[in-house]
C-alpha cells in the first residue's frame, strides 16, 4: 500500500472572498484531503513528509498572534530539525528526539520589484528562504522567467498551472451569446491596484452593444462608464453570475503571474478579453481577445470568434479542473519527500526536478 503523504498548508485559508490565492488554496486542500493518499496536518510542529508554502505568506486565516510570515532562518531550522520553532528544535536536540525533516514545497505567487516596483524586506528573505526548499512550483513560465531573471538559478523549473473547483465553476445550463443581442461583459478585482486597468473595463462598456458589470472594487480615481457595480460576490454568486448573465469574462490586469478569476470564468465557459503583459496570455490566448490594440479592436475580433472560442473551451474543461492539478501537485510532493527521506538533500538533485507543461 502506497505511504499516505501528511502536508501541511503554511497558508491558513478563510472561507468567502479573499483574493485569488487564498482561492487557489482552498479548492486544492479540499481536492488532497479527498484523496485517501494524503493526509492534511493541521499543526505546523507535527510531524510531516512536506511543508508546503504559499511563498512565505501565513494566510489570513493564521492563528491569532502570529505573524505574518515565516523568516528563512525558520525555514533552515525547519529543514535541519523537523520545527521551524528555536525553542522546540533545542528541546528536541536535547532529548534526543528523532524526527525526520519534512520536504519544503514552495509555491511562488508574485516578485515585489516586478508587481510593485520595489523590493521589500519579504522579498528579500524569500529569495533566502529558497536556499531551503525543496522545490518551487511556478503558475506560469512567465513567473519562472521574472525570477529567473532576478536570479532565481534552480534549474528544471515545476510549472503547473492553476485549478478551480468545477462543483462550483462549470458551464451546465450557461447562457451564450448570439449575433445581435447585446453582450454581456463582466469583471473583477479584490483591489484597486493601477495595473487592473479599470480604465479599459470602463472604456469598453462605452462601446455600442456592450452591457458591462463589476464584482468587487472600483477606484474613485476612475470614471465608471456605464458599468454596473456588483459589490464582491462569493464563489456561488459569481459562478451563477458566469453562467446566468455573462457571456465575456473581462481581465485587463497586467502583470498577473495566472489569475484565478480568469480561470473561474472559463470554467464556466467564458471567453476572455486580456492583457497580454502577464501570464493570462498563457491560460487565455485560444479562448480570447488581446487587448493590446485598444477596446474596439479586441470587441470585434470577440463577435467573429466568439463560436470557436466556445468551442475550445468545452474541449479544454477538464484541464480547468482542480482535480487535475492536485494530482499534479501530489506528484511534486511525493517526488520532494522520496528526495529528502531517500537523499537528504536540501533540493532536488541538478536536473532531476520533474518539469510539468
Amino acid at each position: 500500500m502506497t505511504k499516505r503523504l501528511r502536508i501541511f498548508f503554511n497558508y491558513r485559508i478563510v472561507e468567502g472572498p479573499w483574493g485569488g490565492a487564498n482561492s487557489f488554496l482552498r479548492a486544492l486542500q479540499t481536492a488532497l484531503a479527498a484523496d485517501p493518499e494524503v493526509e492534511i496536518v493541521l499543526n505546523e510542529h507535527e510531524e510531516c513528509d512536506v511543508f508546503f508554502l504559499n511563498q512565505l505568506y501565513r494566510g489570513p486565516g493564521r492563528p491569532r498572534f502570529s505573524k505574518k510570515f515565516i523568516s528563512s532562518p525558520q525555514l533552515r531550522r525547519l529543514r535541519d530539525t523537523g520545527t521551524s520553532n528555536l525553542w522546540r528544535a533545542a528541546s528536541w536536540r536535547f532529548t534526543g528526539r528523532a524526527v525526520r525533516p519534512p520536504a519544503i514545497v514552495c509555491r511562488l505567487v508574485n516578485h515585489a520589484q516586478h508587481s510593485y516596483g520595489k523590493t521589500d524586506r519579504a522579498q528579500i528573505d524569500l529569495f533566502r528562504a529558497l536556499g531551503y526548499t525543496t522545490a518551487d512550483i511556478f503558475q506560469t513560465r512567465y513567473q519562472y522567467e521574472i525570477f529567473k531573471a532576478a536570479g532565481y538559478a534552480k534549474l528544471a523549473p515545476i510549472i503547473i498551472n492553476n485549478g478551480v473547483d468545477q462543483l462550483v465553476f462549470h458551464s451546465r445550463g450557461r447562457i451564450v451569446w448570439r449575433p445581435g443581442q447585446p453582450l454581456v461583459v463582466v469583471s473583477s478585482a479584490m483591489s484597486r491596484l493601477r495595473t487592473k486597468r479599470f480604465d479599459l473595463i470602463s472604456a469598453l462598456s462605452l462601446l455600442p452593444g456592450v452591457e458591462s458589470y463589476h464584482a468587487g472594487l472600483w477606484p474613485d480615481d476612475v470614471p465608471l462608464g456605464q458599468v454596473r457595480l456588483l459589490g464582491p460576490l462569493g464563489h456561488d454568486e459569481m459562478a451563477g453570475f458566469f453562467r446566468q448573465k455573462a457571456h465575456v469574462f473581462m481581465h485587463p490586469s497586467e502583470k498577473d503571474n495566472c489569475p484565478n478569476a480568469v480561470l473561474e470564468a472559463m470554467s464556466c465557459g467564458l471567453p476572455v478579453f486580456f492583457s497580454r503583459l502577464g501570464g493570462t496570455a498563457e491560460l487565455a490566448e485560444a479562448h480570447g481577445a488581446a487587448l493590446d490594440e485598444g477596446v474596439e479592436p479586441a470587441l470585434r475580433r470577440m463577435r467573429e470568434g466568439y463560436g470557436r472560442m466556445q468551442a475550445t473551451l468545452q474541449q479544454r474543461h477538464d484541464y480547468f479542473s482542480i482535480v487535475r492539478v492536485a494530482a499534479e501537485y501530489k506528484a511534486v510532493f511525493r517526488r520532494a519527500a522520496e528526495a529528502r527521506s531517500l537523499m537528504g538533500a536540501p533540493t532536488f538533485a541538478p536536473g532531476a526536478n520533474m518539469v510539468i507543461p
